[in-house]
């Protein structure tokens, strides 16, 4: 399939076209403390109204989501053992600790502050199988966009299960602060292109080696940059590997490309420290 002649079919915003949104300054430069109110208005409506959210790869506490509804909550996570207790969830099921491979489209409650808050189903994020369409108010999705190689594939699965007029909430990695900040930030047309041509050998072989030379060590480990270059190049041998990697460094340019191509209106924009860029948009019915 050629991107350039199948816009209609890779975005669910039948009149987006791709357009240079160079207007760097007309977007959040400096790092605030905290999320502005515009942000945090947008995002507790966005709770408060959800019925049901949805969550990929969480918990993350530091946004402070659940206190704020008493509707369900659910996650998705592929690899159990990466973190998933660190970052606040309990186990409070066998399958929650076994082999990362075995724990594959199983599911256990999604527990977190020693409150149940829906169900945690163990999946890819970018292959929500069993989830229904529209079957969620808001998605949220913190710090793992960048995880796949194929970002749009990840965004229009979200977009399936969430309804007409819920909100995505995008949080992702500010280059500028981050082991990123060598590398040259993902064009709309390079997410595009990487849809249209899926093959996974392609993406993989496309980006892989250009991933992890740029990638800034030193922002790994001062110390020893080259001990941390080993020791990231050596993720490739851990279970769901392809998903322990930044494939794609994103702007705020391009999230709004993104966003409007699937069919959203923006609603906030912020850039919170110490590298939190946050979107959020609101589905259009189309």
């Amino acid at each position: 399939r050629n991107w350039m002649v199948s816009l209609g079919e890779l975005c669910r915003n039948a009149t987006f076209t791709l357009a240079v949104l160079a207007c760097q300054q007309c977007y959040p430069q400096v790092p605030s403390r905290e999320p502005s109110s515009v942000m945090n208005d947008a995002i507790a409506a966005a709770i408060q109204r959800s019925g049901r959210t949805l969550e990929i790869g969480g918990p993350t506490s530091w946004l402070q989501l659940y206190h704020l509804t008493e509707n369900p909550v659910d996650n998705v996570i592929q690899d159990v053992s990466d973190g998933y207790e660190r970052r606040g969830a309990a186990c409070v099921d066998d399958a929650c600790r076994e082999d990362a491979s075995a724990t594959q489209g199983r599911s256990f409650p999604f527990k977190v502050g020693g409150k149940t808050l829906g169900t945690t189903f163990v999946r890819d994020g970018v292959a929500l199988d069993s989830v229904d369409d529209q079957a969620y108010d808001l998605v949220v999705a913190s710090h793992v966009l960048e995880h796949f190689p194929n970002a749009l594939a990840a965004m229009r699965e979200w977009d399936r299960v969430l309804r007409d007029e819920g909100r995505l909430l995008l949080v992702l990695p500010w280059p500028k602060a981050s082991f990123d900040r060598h590398r040259v930030p993902t064009t709309t047309q390079h997410i595009l292109e990487d849809w249209a041509d899926p093959r996974r050998e392609r993406l993989l072989d496309r980006h892989l080696e250009e991933m992890l030379r740029a990638t800034s060590y030193s922002d790994m480990d001062p110390e020893d940059p080259r001990k941390a270059e080993t020791a990231y190049r050596a993720e490739q041998e851990r279970p769901f590997w392809e998903n322990r990697y930044h494939w794609h460094v994103f702007d705020f340019p391009v999230l709004e490309e993104l966003m409007y191509c699937l069919g959203y209106a923006v609603e906030a924009m912020d850039l919170v420290h110490p590298y939190h860029m946050m979107v959020v948009g609101r589905k259009l019915p189309l």
